[in-house]
Parts: structure tokens; sequence; C-alpha cells
């Protein structure tokens, strides 16, 4: 009996010590009972220029730039490195040797080199993806999330009695799967009927505040921009396409930071008649109004128009019916997989075409034998100008940059 009470003041004393460590590390295992390759929770950091200071531990590999003596006591691999959340890109900007008490033993500093060869395998995958399944992903959801940090400062102070004691860093690995699944965006049509939206625009308003705020659980510091004058602009550019594709102008209208509106045929439900001012009505058309970052699209009102196309009555679109058809259309257990580098995630022709409007970054100018040889790289840029940059921060902004020179929002 005394000894069962040892036991368990034992535990109460260690492992909130032992959980401390612990809980510090979002682990993402590669291999049954892996517990090295972690997330430094206590390193993410944002810093005032919107990039992420983050760091993660691994195994040993072979390969490794320690000499014996420093490698005969090392047990982990600590890199540092800056992400942009925004875009996914990072560089590494340091390495570290750890013994098995994560302390460290050496250290080297990766150089201008480094960091260059880096960016370009990046830059050169065509087909990248962000937010996309890795631990870099999993450093901004840690770091753009606060309630994960909070969870796990409460579970520290949770002790595990030593007699029943199961790890916790079981428990901690099934929590990274579920931070992984909030990567899918999905829309939560339920909160809307709880509180019906007063019309079909408010319906769409909050929608589209759940997709911002699924993107600024990645990152923190995203903010939809949405200029006037840019607005104005491609509203110009785009009235201009639509005259040469033989449509009228504003047939097409940009209403936001990569909202548009437009009309489309509407076959009415049957038993649906037209108002009592438009009995002459041999057509019917709907307002949409879509998102095309996220593809959310939803009626917000129908016309009905007379032989020649001129709108006898409007009519705005009904709430109940239309959360009904939503819940059947984006039901709470579909997610979506969404790829921000792209211009636009929305499958209508309409946002397709105000899409390929983007203004593109100058692409470098190269050579026969450069094309055979060199992999296009993304966003217009090249190897010869991100190695004017002279350090790893100045070169993710140069890729922010362009980035965010070819986008259309």
């Amino acid at each position: 009996m005394l000894f069962k009470q040892y036991l368990v003041a034992l535990a109460a004393m260690m492992a909130p010590i032992a959980q401390a460590d612990e809980a510090d590390w979002l682990y993402f295992p590669m291999y049954s009972r892996d517990t090295a390759h972690a997330v430094h929770l206590s390193k993410l950091q944002f810093r005032p220029d919107g990039l992420l200071a983050s760091a993660s531990r691994y195994p040993r590999h072979s390969g490794e730039p320690w000499t014996e003596a420093e490698s005969e006591k090392g047990w982990y691999n600590y890199d540092t490195r800056l992400i942009d959340c925004e875009t996914g890109f990072h560089v590494e900007t340091g390495s570290w040797l750890l013994d098995q008490q994560n302390q460290p033993i050496a250290s080297r500093e990766p150089a201008h080199a480094d960091w260059l060869v880096r960016l370009i395998q990046q830059l050169k995958k065509q087909d990248r993806k962000w937010p996309d399944h890795s631990e870099i992903a999993l450093a901004c959801l840690g770091a753009s999330n606060p309630a994960i940090k909070q969870e796990r400062a409460k579970q520290t102070l949770q002790a595990q009695p030593l007699i029943s004691y199961a790890p916790l860093t079981a428990k901690f690995k099934d929590e990274t799967g579920a931070i992984f699944n909030t990567l899918q965006f999905r829309f939560d049509i339920s909160t809307l009927g709880k509180q019906p939206p007063a019309n079909a625009h408010a319906v769409f308003s909050q929608l589209h505040s759940q997709f911002i705020g699924w993107r600024q659980r990645i990152d923190r510091n995203f903010k939809p921009s949405d200029d006037t004058a840019t607005r104005r602009e491609l509203q110009t550019k785009l009235n201009q396409k639509l005259v040469e594709i033989g449509a009228k102008p504003n047939q097409i209208r940009v209403v936001g930071a990569g909202l548009i509106e437009y009309e489309q045929d509407w076959q009415p439900e049957w038993g649906i008649k037209p108002p009592a001012n438009a009995k002459r009505a041999v057509a019917a058309s709907q307002t949409i109004k879509e998102d095309c970052s996220s593809g959310i699209a939803i009626p917000i009102a129908r016309q009905w128009l007379d032989e020649n196309g001129k709108t006898l009555a409007t009519a705005p679109v009904a709430v109940k019916p239309l959360l009904e058809q939503l819940v059947q259309q984006y039901g709470q257990e579909q997610g979506f997989t969404i790829n921000l580098l792209e211009n636009t995630n929305a499958n209508s022709e309409q946002c397709r075409l105000v899409a390929a409007l983007s203004t593109r970054a100058p692409t470098p100018a190269t050579t026969q034998a450069d094309e055979e040889t060199q992999p296009t790289m993304l966003f217009g840029l090249d190897e010869a100008t991100l190695r004017q940059e002279k350090s790893p921060e100045a070169m993710l902004l140069k890729i922010r940059a362009a980035w965010r020179a070819q986008q259309v929002w």
C-alpha cells in the first residue's frame, strides 16, 4: 500500500515535467512508434513581416555534417526555418544536433547557396499546392490557432499515474490528425439555420466569412484585399474581354475581392408562377453570386423576362429553400481540397474567365537551351533574380511579392 502511494506521489511530481516536454511538440509520425518527427510548438512565432519562425525535430540519418565525437552524443536533428504561410514556401535557417534530452550539441548555419537551392527546388515544382499535408502546413496551423497552445498548456498540468500510464505522445499524435483534417475547408450550413440570415445576400456573406476564417486558420495574418481602384481596373479589362467574345459589358460584375455576380438561365420549378406584373414573361433568369476563391455560388435573385429579354419583374431568393438546397449541396461531412496557389478554385466559366485576366509578372527571357535544361519556375521568377537577395527572409518576401503580382483578386 505504501509502495502504491509512493508511485502515485512520484507520478504527481514527475508527470508535469515529462508532459511539459511531450506537450511542446506537434508530432507528425512517419512510421510506427515514431516520436522523433515533430514541430516545436513553443518556437512557432510570427514575425512583423508576416513570416513564421518555426523549428522541427527529426531522427538521425546518414550523410550528416557532424564530427564523430558530436555524432556519438547526438540523438535528434533539429532545423529552424522561415515559412511564408500565405504561399507555403519555406527555407531552413539553421541545423542543430540534439541529445536525448533535446539539448544542443552542435549547430550549422546554411549558406546563401543552400537557401537558393532549397527555394529553387520549390519554385520548379509546377504542380505545387498549398496548403498541403506536410509539417510546413502543420507549423502554420499550430501558429495561427492559439487554442492549440492553450490546450497543450492545460494538459501539462494533468498528472498521469505511473501505474496506468499511457504515453501522452499517442494522444498528441491523434490530435495532429485532427489538426490536419482542418486543411480541408468545410461549409458549416447548420450554423445558418440556428438564426436564419435576413436574405440570400446575408447567406452568402456568412458562408464567405467561413472561408476567410479557414484561410486565417492557416495564415493568421491573412486579410482579404479589396482595393476599389484594382476592382475598377479589373472590371474594365473584363468588359473588354466580354465584348471580344460577343457578350455585353457588365454581364459579369466584380463586386469584391474574388467575388462576382452574373445572370444565368433559370427554369422555374413546377408550380412557381411569375409575379402579377410579369404575366407576359416567356423566360426567366437568376443572379448568381460566386466566390471564385472557394467556389461557393448561390442564387440571390430571380428575373422574369419578355420575348426581347427585357426584365419584367425581379424577386429575391427565399432564404428557407435556399438553406435546404445548401444542406444538400454542402453537407456537413463534405470537405473541399482548395489550392490557394490557384487563381480560382471554382468550376464556373465566369470565374475562369475573370481569373484568366490575372496580371502576370513578366516572364524572364530564356534561350532555347535554357528551356531544355531549366524547368520553368513559378510566378515568373528566375534564379538570377532570387540570387540577388542576401537573406532567406528577403528571398521569401520576393517570392511572396511575385505571387501577389499574379493574383487577380
